[in-house]
């Protein structure tokens, strides 16, 4: 259990460094840090200093789902809430987001 969380760990790691590196330049925005965690109960957080954190058991979701979760955090660096606006940026580059989120639940 205990190889196959690390294997899953790394795994996180190069995928998300990745997706962020993506995604990142789009938003216009830059994190300051970019942390694996094993969160159960909460895919991703981003935190006031805008450090991103994603739960290894993001691994598992649909590629389509992993996305929206690492566009919904890098959101957060422009807006620390759930607004409207905040939605209609993520909507901007993710136009089915709600889709995504479903499938997430």
């Amino acid at each position: 259990r205990q190889q196959a969380q690390l294997l899953y760990r790394q795994i996180a790691r190069e995928e998300l460094t990745l997706r962020v590196a993506f995604y990142a330049p789009k938003l216009g925005v830059q994190p300051t840090g970019l942390r694996i965690n094993g969160a159960k109960g909460r895919w991703g957080s981003c935190s006031g200093k805008n450090s991103l954190n994603f739960s290894w058991r993001l691994m598992l979701a649909p590629e389509h789902c992993v996305n929206y979760v690492v566009v919904h955090e890098l959101a957060h660096i422009v807006y620390k809430n759930h607004s409207a606006k905040f939605y209609a940026l993520v909507a901007k580059y993710l136009p089915d987001y709600k889709e995504r989120e479903k499938l997430l639940r």
